[in-house]
């Protein structure tokens, strides 16, 4: 498993990762009444096969349950859950191999990180699809593990191999800038 996420509701919880399957685990809708051998006996799931490649994260769409973000190996898809036969539609840009995924609340915003750990490219959502364009993190001598972005997509925060975690103010009015940049702790390699 590479990555997971839970919907806005919390009813589900979505997982992908090297078996190149999105898993959807159904929990019981009131598990505080439940002792933990009955909750994991109530859990259901199924999964969504014919990706054709790794999964390595995933987003969910807080304003419709139905609907989430899935990067692979090769490109980053959202799909619809509520069709009989689910839809995945490719976000443009998207093809290459991505390391790290995250979308705002409303998923008309997108980031995601390369697996070269250097590139991170954004899309936004605009009235002809999403338009995406590369950031310029200064990353030349950094290696990046991971990015998250707020729920209303206005900020960034990259964390890199040596620790350091950096937050990137990405309003559209507002020029791309670093806005804090703590000392790293300790110094770690990463693949």
């Amino acid at each position: 498993v590479t990555g997971i996420t839970f919907s806005h509701s919390g009813k589900s919880l979505f997982s992908v990762g090297g078996d190149k399957r999105l898993a959807e685990w159904r929990l019981p809708q009131e598990p505080e009444a439940l002792n933990i051998g009955d909750m994991t006996s109530r859990i259901t799931a199924g999964s969504i096969e014919g990706w054709g490649e790794k999964l390595y994260s995933v987003a969910a769409d807080p304003l419709n349950e139905n609907r989430i973000a899935v990067g692979g190996g090769s490109r980053i898809r959202t799909i619809e859950l509520d069709r009989l036969n689910p839809l995945a539609t490719r976000i443009e840009g998207s093809q290459n191999t991505w390391r790290s995924f995250a979308a705002s609340r409303d998923m008309r915003r997108a980031v995601a990180l390369a697996s070269d750990m250097r590139k991170v490219l954004r899309w936004d959502l605009g009235d002809n699809g999403y338009t995406w364009t590369k950031l310029d993190v200064e990353t030349q001598a950094i290696n990046l593990t991971n990015i998250a972005l707020t729920s209303d997509g206005q900020t960034m925060a990259t964390v890199s191999c040596a620790g350091q975690l950096k937050i990137w103010s990405l309003a559209q009015d507002a020029p791309q800038r670093q806005l804090n940049q703590p000392p790293a702790s300790n110094k770690k390699n990463c693949i």
